[in-house]
């Protein structure tokens, strides 16, 4: 979250405090988890709002906006107080309020008071307006959250879904002990519940900061339905306008990704560890042979001219403009693909100049054999029908005069009709069951590759029983309003002889 988790920015870190920060985090969570990661920077950044940790999680995580912070003593006096004010419920009362699971009163729906186990001294409260939850995983998943926060030594913790915060004290990395615990002077960690089998993935999309926003960049130059995740690559389209979309997984795994698109993931798994700079990471994502399908997008990207980036952009939309800004300079200026398209260039023009020359030579014949063509065949126009005005005449079946066509050209041909073009009948919104959008030719080779064409037709056989019902709607209701409309009609030729 860039260090803002809390609303108070956290201390930054240099990076010797940072390699501490990391060091100590790792060590003291490993009695709690066995696969963690923290996602890599390049070498010249050594300046850091946090430090982010992926945790291999298997449980399913709760939702939610919730935070644990320690009680002060005015909280304990609260406390205290409200539970005094309350007076001793009958016994017999608070059992049928068991039974009928009526909240107790004095109870509220934004605070829970934790005075058991890891969390044991703090309340925890909602973030902003939602809801409080309740059950056995919520509850397991504050309990894990709180013996994180004994293990590292954090003051407080916020969970946003799979997102954990914690505020450690600054003097507990720094060894300042000039530095209140009590004070808004603390370093912020982020931890982040990952399924294991997501986890590889994981780390290789959010390193070097735009490692995953580059490679969706190519990803999209290819074909607008593939959508990249921070834990899988899915390709996502809309057979049927108005319905859910179809999301196909392809792939968890990097090495697998990285095989289909061209990239060499060992690099980027041994090598990678020591890049220096953004070039580093830019030159491995465009080695990539020109026939595979990363070659073939970056190709394209270095052909493409870019429009300029929104100036209102601000905060993280406006870091990812400016990553993508600078990957296509160096990509369009400096990177091994300039060659290529000069050298492609130079033969195009070459063969241009010869395609040139030959025509040329050839003109003088050419022209020499040209003579006067016969007179241009008559232009259609419209037949009249008996009885029809000259608006009125259908437009096929006829041609013009030459005496017509002079007038036409003149402008003095009020008597014929002018051509008319047909009404689109077609309407995106309108759902035909039996022609749903199809596929592009890089996602049905995507799915062919993946071997994910049942998975597909599968759902697609679904969609198209709720393009069926909604088909069948859009029926009832256009020839509702077409009864309607024929009845208006109807009604006013009535009045119109009254």
């Amino acid at each position: 979250m860039g260090g803002n988790a809390f609303g108070v920015p956290a201390q930054r870190l240099a990076q010797p405090q940072y390699d501490r920060l990391k060091d100590h985090v790792l060590n003291t969570l490993s009695a709690l988890f066995k696969q963690m990661e923290t996602p890599r920077n390049l070498l010249s950044k050594t300046d850091h709002g946090d430090l982010d940790v992926l945790i291999g999680y298997s449980d399913h995580v709760q939702g939610g906006d919730e935070e644990w912070t320690a009680l002060t003593k005015e909280d304990i006096l609260k406390i205290h107080r409200s539970s005094t004010d309350i007076p001793t419920p009958d016994p017999m009362l608070e059992e049928v309020i068991a039974k009928l699971g009526i909240k107790p009163a004095g109870s509220t729906a934004s605070t829970l008071i934790d005075l058991s186990r890891s969390n044991h001294g703090g309340q925890i409260q909602i973030i902003g307006t939602g809801k409080m939850l309740s059950g056995k995983e919520v509850d397991d998943l504050r309990e894990l959250c709180g013996k994180m926060r004994e293990c590292i030594g954090a003051t407080a913790w916020r969970r946003r879904g799979p997102e954990v915060s914690f505020k450690i004290p600054c003097e507990l990395i720094s060894g300042d002990k000039g530095v209140n615990i009590g004070d808004d002077h603390f370093y912020q960690v982020d931890a982040l519940f990952v399924p294991p089998e997501n986890l590889e993935f994981n780390l290789m999309m959010s390193s070097y900061s735009s490692t995953g926003l580059l490679l969706g960049r190519v990803l999209r130059t290819l074909s607008r339905s593939f959508t990249l995740h921070l834990t899988h690559l899915i390709v996502r389209h809309s057979p049927y306008f108005g319905i859910p979309p179809i999301d196909i997984t392809l792939t968890t795994s990097a090495t697998e990704f990285c095989e289909w698109l061209g990239l060499d993931y060992q690099v980027w798994k041994h090598e990678g560890q020591t890049w220096v700079n953004e070039s580093d990471l830019w030159r491995w994502m465009t080695t990539a042979k020109e026939d595979s399908i990363a070659g073939q997008a970056i190709k394209r990207m270095a052909k493409k001219s870019r429009s300029p980036v929104n100036e209102e952009f601000g905060g993280k939309r406006r870091r990812r403009a400016d990553f993508a800004d600078r990957f296509y300079d160096w990509l369009q200026n400096d990177s091994s693909w300039v060659k290529v398209l000069e050298k492609e260039k130079e033969e195009k023009e070459k063969k241009t100049a010869e395609d040139q020359d030959k025509t040329k030579g050839e003109g003088g014949k050419e022209a020499a054999t040209l003579e006067v063509s016969d007179p241009p065949t008559p232009i259609p126009v419209p037949t009249p029908s008996p009885g029809s005005t000259p608006t009125e005449i259908p437009t096929q079946n006829a041609t013009l005069s030459p005496n017509e066509c002079e007038k036409l050209l003149s402008g003095e041909a009020d008597m014929i009709p002018k051509l008319t073009t047909p009404k689109l009948t077609d309407n995106p919104s309108v759902i035909d069951p039996d022609q749903p959008k199809p596929l592009d030719s890089r996602v049905i080779a995507a799915i062919d590759y993946w071997k994910k064409q049942e998975a597909y037709e599968e759902t697609l056989k679904a969609r198209k029983v709720v393009a069926e019902e909604l088909a069948e709607r859009q029926r009832e209701r256009m020839e509702r309003k077409d009864k309607a409309s024929e009845d208006q009609a109807k009604y006013e030729a009535e009045v119109k002889d009254w």
